[in-house]
């Protein structure tokens, strides 16, 4: 049977990379469980998981919208967006970063470091596929909004995994108390400054990362731009 199209497209332009650095990860994950003799860093394999969900959902969304198929890209399109924080929440996971013998401390740093980059790049790989579909269907500046809009809430969505210990699956699971801290933090700003003081300070973290990326991606696609590619000579 065909595979639907949003899995080849998964398994054609970015597959190989993402999972290539996640197996990476795992062998260096698992190395370290077997010399340590206990895995002190093994949520790391739920939180990577949760990290792919963003980049599935955005491509399954992005194949609906240029189908003409609106339900299903508006349903796969909110879930992104749901599980959007999981991605660069693995920045945050560096927490757990001490020394635990017998291991050296700089291979748990280089662990941890590259797990965190492997969730910012599947999450803002995510974002860059939708928004490119917002900008060939609204423009650039609307396309642009949507990227921004979408980084304050993931930042936002950092806080309440990492502070407040709330879970993507809570917006079902316990929607009255989810909302309920939500409303609190929105309503009386001034008593929750450290919330805020967060969103605000990673929201900046998180934009200047993706202009970052959006800048390498630019650069990449530069010299064939400049130098395009040209026939044989008759």
């Amino acid at each position: 049977m065909k595979a639907p199209l949003w899995l080849e497209s998964l398994r054609q332009h970015r597959f190989p990379a993402f999972a290539a650095a996640s197996l990476l990860g795992l062998i260096l994950l698992g190395l370290r469980t077997y010399l340590a003799h206990r895995g002190a860093y093994l949520f790391y394999v739920w939180n990577l998981f949760l990290a792919w969900l963003p980049l599935i959902f955005a491509v399954q969304a992005a194949h609906a919208s240029r189908a003409q198929r609106p339900v299903r890209a508006i349903v796969a399109g909110l879930l992104w967006l749901l599980f959007l924080p999981n991605a660069p929440y693995l920045i945050t996971d560096i927490v757990h970063w001490s020394p635990r013998l017998p291991i050296p401390l700089w291979f748990d740093l280089l662990l941890c470091v590259h797990f965190a980059w492997l969730g910012l790049a599947l999450g803002f790989t995510s974002l860059q596929l939708l928004e490119a579909e917002v900008i060939r269907r609204r423009g650039v500046v609307w396309g642009r909004c949507f990227a921004l809009v979408c980084l304050s809430l993931t930042s936002f969505g950092i806080y309440l995994g990492r502070f407040r210990r709330w879970n993507s699956w809570d917006i079902v699971r316990a929607p009255g108390s989810l909302f309920g801290d939500i409303s609190v933090r929105v309503l009386d700003p001034f008593n929750h400054r450290g919330t805020w003081a967060f969103t605000i300070v990673c929201g900046l973290f998180l934009f200047s990362a993706y202009w970052v990326l959006a800048a390498m991606t630019q650069a990449r696609n530069e010299p064939a731009r400049i130098h395009p590619a040209t026939g044989p000579k008759a």
